[in-house]
């Protein structure tokens, strides 16, 4: 087999079924991409508890703070499927933001655009902004200016704080629409292994309030750190429509893998990360000042390719 062919392997998958003729399944991309936040997020977080000479601001900061965005982005992609495959409303919602994806759902469902719907609005806007510039260069005396959330003015200086403020506002978007669909529970759920190693499933909110807001509490403790973000916040949930009735949308997945995917692996214990970062370390041993940012720069005549010597 080719690992490619791994791609097509439907183990975990999950997804909604509407029993319609003919029924229509849409994967719930989410939850994977949530998962792989959660993640993130607690490297993030354990680099700046294990911080020591100086605080480090998070290695995984970035790819957590994409991978957030990603999660809402298609979460709210999700239900406007849904809600489209029963009204026959048939927007272009791949070129819709974050924010115009949040304000259209609240039209297809008749909700009421309050005050705390325009703060979240606003919220969304700067998640927006943030991730779109994450991959732009600004001019150092530019600075971006957010309406309501927390996020650095220069994304190349982001931190645990513009991690967690993109965690705090994709909870938010999942508890509002939690339960809008009769029988579902749309919060994403996180694979995590327990102490036997076997794999169980915890809902985001869950382990937002009981293991992440209690170790930023004593990390921002250990090192004598402030914070101005409200990271501990309680949200509402929009009603269940009535679009949709008991059972006429379904939660499905794929818990046993096909045959031809349970490939035979060595399962020798190897390491070869580590071993081929080793023989490289031995490069730098008594002479690592040579080795700064631009040290190929230095004399481009008198460079040798390191990677044909035999280290």
């Amino acid at each position: 087999m080719y690992l490619e062919d791994f791609r097509d392997n439907e183990f975990d998958r999950c997804a909604i079924l509407i029993p319609s003729i003919p029924h229509s399944i849409i994967n719930l991309k989410y939850d994977i991409y949530s998962t792989h936040a959660y993640k993130f997020t607690v490297m993030c977080l354990s680099d700046l508890e294990l911080s020591v000479n100086s605080l480090n601001n998070g290695i995984d900061t970035v790819p957590a703070l994409n991978m957030w965005y990603l999660s809402v982005n298609s979460f709210m992609g999700t239900i406007l499927k849904i809600l489209s495959l029963k009204t026959g409303i048939t927007d272009n919602y791949s070129d819709m933001t974050i924010e115009a994806k949040y304000c259209r759902i609240l039209d297809i469902l008749l909700l009421e655009n309050s005050t705390l719907e325009k703060k979240l609005y606003d919220k969304l806007s700067d998640f927006t902004l943030i991730h779109n510039n994450l991959h732009m260069d600004l001019n150092d005396k530019n600075k971006l200016l957010f309406k309501t959330a927390n996020f650095s003015s220069k994304p190349f200086f982001v931190n645990q704080i513009d991690v967690i403020q993109s965690m705090m506002i994709a909870v938010e978007i999942f508890q509002n629409f939690r339960f809008i669909f009769e029988g579902l529970d749309l919060m994403p759920n996180i694979a995590i292994l327990t102490q036997t190693e076997k794999c169980v499933f915890e809902k985001l909110s869950v382990l937002q309030s009981n293991v992440i807001v209690p170790i930023i509490n004593d990390i921002l403790s250990k090192h004598r750190i402030k914070t101005k973000l409200i990271y501990h916040e309680k949200f509402k949930q929009f009603p269940t429509t009535s679009l949709f009735e008991n059972k006429q949308i379904l939660m499905i997945s794929k818990n046993v893998e096909d045959e031809k995917y349970k490939w035979k692996l060595n399962s020798l214990q190897t390491d070869l990360i580590s071993y081929y970062h080793s023989n490289l370390m031995k490069k730098y041993k008594g002479r690592e000042e040579y080795f700064h940012r631009n040290y190929q720069a230095r004399n481009q005549k008198n460079i040798t390719d390191d990677n044909s010597k035999n280290i």
